[in-house]
């Protein structure tokens, strides 16, 4: 298993932009073959911290994305 996770400051007027693009994004590569997961979350103490969580049945089904 391979758990990629990718941590976001953001500046606060930026945030609805940058959430909604992906959130489009994670749409996608929820249908990848060897996805397991992928979160889109927002930290409950600072809005403006996101983070994308992915988790892939391998890392050459990583890379094929």
């Amino acid at each position: 298993m391979i758990l990629v996770v990718i941590r976001m400051k953001v500046l606060s007027e930026k945030r609805m932009e940058l959430s909604q693009a992906i959130v489009s994004l994670v749409r996608s590569i929820r249908t990848e073959k060897g996805c397991n997961r992928c979160d889109f979350c927002q930290d409950v103490e600072d809005e403006n911290r996101l983070i994308l969580l992915e988790e892939w049945d391998s890392q050459e089904k990583l890379r094929a994305t």
